[in-house]
């Protein structure tokens, strides 16, 4: 079904992409319309993608967002008690370089002494997704009772606030700055590595708002490949370019900058893998810290869009930045022409690269 918000974002995209196809808007229109049908592509998959500027023949390589929907309960199953923070936070302790408490599972006492040590924290919903239900909380600023107050509007899980290394700091300024990669593992445990990007704020505001954000897509050095930062909602805020050579709030470019700790985070992400075993598919946000990586969160129902990118394809010197194949080849599924799925033999090997 296509909504006004759907015509609206088409709008947007056929700007965007009329810039750098040199196509007209309606011979685009026409192309999202087809893509949405027989590949159930969204607009974003279809920016991101870089669709206008893609043979026919390469577009079934990609994993719509309307396949993830099928794809993500064949591997993860359809429900996962870790989506809840709170229960991941537990099953990962060792990961997390900040104190969190939990305004529902923790002692009075834990509840207290992490209030007296940390005057400003973060309060998140538990099930929250996307930035959303996640609240910048400075006690100086608040009435008394600010635990129960947090406690009755869902909020339940305090996060001591992170502290970026200075070379990660720079990308953006006011929000953390988070590496996002997403594994990928067969039966036998043997994990893959979608391409990685860094997620960055492209605004003022402090929290992981999924609708302000720029992308920075690296290599598998950890180092900035992208002509700057890429805008993956354009019209918005910074009009149609859909990369912005250098941030629109600080000047900075990112052209060329190498990730601190990298690798320690690849590490770090293969051991945590482990833990999770009944999680094939899982989307790790990573902040970096002067003394090293800082697991901020996981989830079982990663987007992927970000993770085949137009511009993967000439980073990482391959005809297209789609991992349908890949995917695939790692789960064992086969997808059908109507977008389902169907399971054959996992049978990948760490390996496989992209």
């Amino acid at each position: 079904m296509i909504t006004w918000s759907t015509i609206q974002s088409m709008r947007n995209v056929a700007c965007a992409e009329a810039r750098r196809s040199g196509k007209s808007r309606l011979s685009l229109y026409l192309d999202m319309i087809k893509c949405r049908r027989r590949y159930g592509a969204t607009t974003t998959d279809y920016l991101e993608f870089g669709f206008s500027m893609q043979d026919d023949s390469l577009k079934s390589e990609y994993i719509t967002s309307h396949m993830l929907t099928a794809l993500k309960p064949a591997v993860n199953g359809k429900e996962s008690p870790l989506e809840d923070k709170w229960v991941g936070y537990q099953r990962l302790r060792a990961f997390y370089r900040r104190d969190c408490v939990s305004l529902t599972e923790s002692s009075e006492e834990e509840i207290q002494d992490f209030l007296g040590r940390h005057p400003v924290f973060f309060a998140k919903d538990v099930t929250g997704r996307c930035g959303h239900q996640v609240v910048y909380i400075e006690q100086e600023k608040q009435e008394p009772g600010v635990a129960k107050r947090l406690r009755d509007s869902g909020l339940t899980m305090l996060e001591e606030a992170i502290v970026q290394h200075p070379d990660v700091a720079r990308f953006s300024v006011h929000s953390v700055n988070t590496l996002r990669i997403v594994t990928f593992a067969n039966d036998s445990g043997d994990l893959v590595f979608l391409p990685p990007v860094m997620r960055v704020s492209s605004d003022t505001s402090r929290t992981d708002n999924h609708y302000g954000l720029f992308l920075l897509l690296l290599d598998d050095d950890g180092i900035i490949r992208s002509d700057g930062y890429f805008q993956p909602y354009p019209g918005t805020k910074y009009g149609y370019d859909l990369l912005v050579p250098e941030h629109p709030l600080t000047g900075f470019s990112p052209k060329g900058s190498r990730v601190p700790y990298f690798k320690e985070a690849l590490d770090q992400i293969s051991k945590m893998a482990k833990l999770i075993p009944e999680l094939k598919m899982i989307g790790w946000d990573i902040a970096m810290t002067p003394e090293g990586p800082d697991l901020v969160e996981f989830n079982d129902d990663p987007g992927i869009d970000l993770h085949q990118n137009y511009y993967f394809a000439d980073i990482y010197g391959k005809p297209h930045a789609g991992i349908r194949r890949l995917a695939e080849h790692v789960f064992g599924v086969v997808f059908q022409p109507d977008l389902s799925i169907r399971h054959t033999k996992a049978d990948a090997t760490s390996s496989d690269v992209l």
